[in-house]
């Protein structure tokens, strides 16, 4: 099993966000990938590699909602017609 980011040709989902996060993101990245889930994540926005994902998983939290790099990338997601899914590792509030 790799932890690193996935670079291969196989369908792959891309993981989205926040940095102040990272540390809790990883663990769940780990998750995703012991799941046999090929995911690719990265410190910055890499265009390229979201545009060749086939979905987006948006890793959600009161950081993830203020970030800008978070939003842009859903932002991407969207324009490209990617399915998106939301896992929420705290509870926020979306509407607020």
């Amino acid at each position: 099993m790799s932890e690193l980011p996935y670079a291969g040709e196989e369908p792959f989902a891309y993981v989205s966000y926040a940095r102040k996060d990272r540390n809790e993101c990883i663990l769940a990245i780990k998750h995703l990938h012991a799941l046999g889930y090929r995911v690719f994540y990265d410190a910055d926005i890499e265009e390229e590699r979201l545009r060749a994902a086939e979905s987006m998983i948006v890793l959600v939290s009161p950081c993830a909602c203020d970030s800008d790099e978070v939003k842009d990338e859903i932002q991407l997601a969207n324009k490209a017609n990617k399915d998106v899914l939301a896992i929420h590792l705290s509870e926020v509030d979306l509407y607020g």
